[in-house]
């Protein structure tokens, strides 16, 4: 729904490009920083393959299902720049 709702809007405005702004992609990567602190799997004590080199997951995703599901079904056009 969410690239459904980008893919209208660039069709009616006549834009051949979205890409999400700074400031929109800044917040979501500290947001998800600081819940990735709260998980297990970031504990310095532990030995696994959950962390990539730039001690970030990438296979586990700190949101849950819910959080997940509005993040992407209530978007915010201020936070996509159409061009």
């Amino acid at each position: 729904r969410f690239a459904l709702e980008c893919f209208a809007r660039m069709i009616l405005d006549g834009k051949k490009t979205v890409e999400v702004s700074r400031i929109a992609f800044d917040e979501y990567n500290e947001n998800l920083d600081r819940r990735e602190r709260l998980k297990i799997y970031t504990d310095d004590r532990a030995q696994n393959f959950f962390l990539n080199k730039h001690h970030r997951s990438s296979v586990m995703c700190p949101f849950g299902p819910s959080e997940l599901w509005k993040m992407l079904r209530e978007q915010n056009q201020d936070d996509m720049i159409f061009s």
